[in-house]
Order: C-alpha cells, then structure tokens, then sequence
C-alpha cells in the first residue's frame, strides 16, 4: 500500500490501474453481464458528459449510481500527476491521480483517487451526495472507475486548465492584472454553485484560490471529494486594508473594513478570493526577470493577451496610470468583509447584472470605433473640389 501512495522515480506513480495508452488490453476472465454492457452503450451514445449535464438527473438514484460506476478498465492512461497546466507550472501533486480518456466516449478526464470500497453501493450516502452533484462552476464527478485487483475507487471528473491561484501568477509575471468583466464573471460563478449547493443542505466551508479552477471558458469550485487544504482567514484584515486603503487604487474614498466577521465561511471566502484577484492591480506590473529572459509561456501569454482564454474577449493588459475599477466592484467587495453580507442571491443577480452592463459598454465603444473609422475612409474618399 505503501508504493499505491507515495509511488517512486521522482514523484511518478508505480501504480497503474488504468490501462496504459497504445498498449493491449487484457482479456477479461469473465464476459460482462447484459445490464453492464446495456450501460456502456448508453455512454456510448450519450457520453458521460451529456448524462451528468441532463439525462442523468431524471432516473432513479440507484440506476444513476449503477450507470456511472464504471471499472478502471472502461479508461487508459494518458499519464499520471503531477500534471503541467497551460502555463507550464506542475498541477496536482497529489499521488493516484491520472488523465485518462475514455475509449466508450471518446472524452478525456481527470481520476483522482477517493478511497478504497469493494462495491460501489457500499459508499456512505454522503459520499454519493457529492458524487450526484450537478452544476456547471462545480468539479463534478462523471463517473466511478473501481479497481477490482486493489478496490481502489476513482473519480472521473474534468481535467482542469490551471487553478486560479496560478493564473494570478501568471498574470503578475507578466506585469497584468484582471480586467473587471473577469471578476464579476468570478462573483457570478462561484455565487452561483455556493447556492447550488448550500441548497442541498450541503456545504463547502472555507476555500482559497487553489481550490478554484479554470475550466474551459469558465471557473470550477473544487469538489469536497477532492478537496484540499483551507486557507488561514488571519491575515484577510491586513490584505483587505492594503488593497482598499492604499492609494494605488482610485476607490472613490476609505472604508471602514470589519474583519472578524460572523459571515459563513463560504460567503467570506467568495470575498478573499475576488480580493485576491483585485489586490494584484497593486502589484509592480513590470514583467517578471523569467518573462523578460524569454523563459516564460509565450504561447499562453499571447492566448491571455489576446483574450482568447477566460476573459470573454476582455484582455488582462497593463493600464496607463493608476488601475481605475468601478465603485460597484469596490462595493461589493467591502461588503463581503462586513459585519452584515449580502446573500448569495443579491451577490449573483449584482455580477450578472454588471457583467451584462459591461459588454453593452465594450458593444458600444466598438461600434463608435467603427462609426469613426468609417467616417475616416468616406472622408479619405471623398471627391477633391
């Protein structure tokens, strides 16, 4: 058990559940029953993505858990952790963990390792609660991949770009900082699956920027399963203070921040988190020695700067001057270190309804961008005399 958790030759695993890529799979010593093969030609025709997304919510529990339990041998490896994410930082550490891709939909993921059960119906009902979970900013589990030599489980989740906390550094290294669409775009998601989930009796406590995702085009909230160490809320009082209090930011005035607030820890977190990601705007933002020396990801920083990744066409780059966000940014925030916080629900319709407010204005300065162009070439082209 020993080498199955801490694994050998620099960190990689000895252990290998999963059938390697490109190689032959064994034979099975027995034939699959009619129902397993059954299951596996309805994630055939409807992956396991689309069953979570959907189908999935509409059977009964018990054919929903034994649709999705799956045996390691229904995937092969790709390779194993630590992975590297988008900008070339190494990403889970953690032993058992492995991206593999599922020959019955084509779809790749992440297996973590969850524990060890000979059956799946012998997982508590806890367990199940946040495998059954369903939201579109959460880790959610897609499937349950059991090895039946070690009764190992895995869960088969999305394989995540980068966590928040390294596209901070990322961004700092670059000598940029957040555009204001991505962190209304952050309040609106994270709000959203706290929400989710609280209103399933359920609760994710406190978290940090490492247990946020960039998945895709979106933010992912880690899931309880997988989830990793907390932050230490002690210090939240001294960073707030340097953000709003500082005068490289225009807030419009000071705050009186509140800093040991009887908030629920997943509420104030929501606060840490969007600070953190404001706070950067105080960094130096000249690029790092690594970034000047060429050593950097030059291939995500020109996604990033072009606004491909996350951003939604917003470009994290550098202002002239001072960085300037919004008062209702500035707000919010303040509110979220407070001694009386806003709900959730407030929370969320506050970032969508900024997030819709911000593309009109960008919809806006681009079409009068184009009117003066146009105006420009008629001008250019208009008859002499």
């Amino acid at each position: 058990m020993e080498l199955l958790v801490h694994g050998l030759s620099q960190g990689r695993h000895v252990y290998h559940p999963f059938p390697k890529e490109g190689t032959e799979l064994k034979r099975r010593k027995t034939p699959r029953t009619l129902e397993a093969l059954c299951y596996r030609t309805v994630i055939r025709r409807a992956t396991l993505r689309r069953l979570k997304g959907s189908d999935l919510s509409a059977l009964p529990p018990f054919l929903r858990r034994r649709l999705t339990s799956l045996g390691t041998d229904d995937f092969v490896e790709v390779e194993s952790a630590p992975f590297r994410d988008i900008f070339d930082f190494h990403m889970y550490h953690r032993a058992l963990t492995y991206r593999v891709r599922c020959p019955l939909d084509g779809g790749e993921y992440m297996a973590a390792h969850a524990g060890t059960c000979s059956e799946s119906e012998q997982l508590p009902d806890g367990f199940w609660q946040w495998v059954e979970l369903a939201h579109p900013n959460l880790m959610c589990v897609y499937a349950l991949a059991l090895d039946a030599d070690t009764s190992n489980v895995f869960l088969i989740m999305d394989m995540p770009d980068a966590t928040l906390k390294r596209l901070e550094i990322f961004l700092v290294s670059q000598g940029l900082c957040f555009p204001e669409y991505f962190l209304w775009k952050v309040a609106a998601q994270l709000s959203s699956v706290i929400m989710y989930v609280e209103q399933r009796q359920l609760s994710f406590g406190r978290f940090d920027l490492k247990n946020v995702y960039a998945v895709g085009d979106n933010v992912h909230l880690d899931n309880k399963l997988t989830w990793k160490s907390c932050i230490d809320a002690a210090p939240i009082r001294n960073r707030v203070q340097s953000i709003f209090l500082g005068d490289k930011i225009n807030i419009g005035g000071h705050y009186e921040l509140q800093a040991n607030s009887p908030s629920s820890a997943s509420v104030m977190c929501l606060g840490f988190v969007l600070t953190r990601l404001a706070s950067i705007a105080l960094v130096d933002r000249r690029p790092s020695v690594a970034n000047v020396l060429g050593t950097g990801s030059s291939e995500a920083a020109s996604k990033l700067c072009g606004g491909v990744l996350f951003f939604d066409g917003f470009r994290p780059c550098v202002p002239e001057g001072p960085v300037t966000y919004s008062s209702d940014l500035f707000d919010l925030l303040v509110s979220l270190h407070s001694t009386n916080l806003p709900p959730l629900a407030t929370i969320h319709a506050k970032a969508v309804e900024m997030m819709a407010l911000i593309m009109a204005r960008e919809r806006m300065a681009r079409l009068g961008l184009g009117d003066e162009e146009s105006d420009a070439r008629n001008e250019r082209n208009a008859p002499v005399g």
